[in-house]
């Protein structure tokens, strides 16, 4: 077997619950998900976010998965939609109710006529590479804060935040460290915010394990892979285990790829 598809073996295992021991103890993931709705209640509080008045709501009664369009929506049975079964204690959510999500801006709103030298006045432009290459530091396209502060805020990355590449090498991420420089996304890119309480590791091994898998089937055999439109990302599952279990999951997985790595130093 390939190091590549053994590596895709072992994460749909994680995906479905099946590598690392089932804990009675541990918190079921229906509390999680009710922490993930009260800090983005605080959220909306705050005014950092709006209201999503279509929120998914998904739940399992008698063997059957039902899921609710916002809070009065009629439930509809999506038995069809579930990939593979999950242990009893985790639960099924959409990426729209976990983060927070932003593509870069149209080509026109962002050329390279508008392009300035960097100065302390100037706003940096972040491109596909510095996903790619997981380097905050490359790249020397910046803006004036005059367009920034006029046109391009909504576009703002910040620390912590996840750039994701979105055409090409697609699905390449990159979170922000610390000490990066205030930045917006250029058109190749887009930009998660996922909400505190997922383990950020975890959710960043599911999401390279299915956002390539998506794109390639949404792209229909086309040479050039895209991630998919809005409309279809924020609806892809994503199974959610307990916080205790995601990072156990994440130490797993780490450790058996380290394995395979020094094992097909090659690969």
């Amino acid at each position: 077997m390939k190091a590549q598809d053994l590596k895709n073996s072992i994460l749909q295992l994680a995906m479905e619950g099946k590598l690392v021991p089932q804990d009675p103890s541990d918190e079921s993931a229906s509390v999680l998900l009710d922490r993930i709705r009260e800090e983005k209640e605080q959220l909306i509080k705050d005014k950092k976010i709006k209201r999503n008045n279509k929120e998914s709501f998904i739940y399992k009664e008698n063997n059957h998965f039902y899921e609710k369009i916002g809070k009065n929506g009629e439930p509809v049975c999506i038995d069809d939609e579930i990939p593979f079964e999950i242990p009893e204690n985790w639960e099924w959510t959409r990426l729209d109710n976990i983060g927070i999500y932003k593509k870069g801006p149209f080509g026109s709103a962002l050329t390279k006529s508008m392009f300035v030298p960097k100065s302390k006045d100037s706003i940096k432009v972040y491109e596909q590479k510095n996903a790619i290459k997981k380097n905050h530091e490359i790249g020397k396209y910046y803006i004036t804060k005059d367009y920034y502060e006029t046109k391009m805020k909504g576009f703002t990355v910040e620390p912590g935040d996840i750039l994701v590449s979105c055409a090409g090498t697609i699905g390449e991420t990159y979170v922000l460290p610390e000490n990066c420089e205030l930045g917006i996304i250029n058109q190749a890119l887009m930009r998660m915010k996922i909400v505190d309480s997922i383990n950020l590791s975890y959710f960043l091994i599911y999401f390279d394990y299915i956002i390539k898998n998506v794109a390639i089937k949404y792209s229909k055999g086309s040479a050039i892979k895209n991630i998919p439109p809005f409309k279809i990302f924020k609806k892809i599952l994503i199974p959610i285990p307990p916080l205790s279990e995601q990072k156990k999951i994440v130490l797993k997985i780490n450790a058996i790829l380290n394995k395979i790595k020094n094992h097909n130093p090659r690969n």
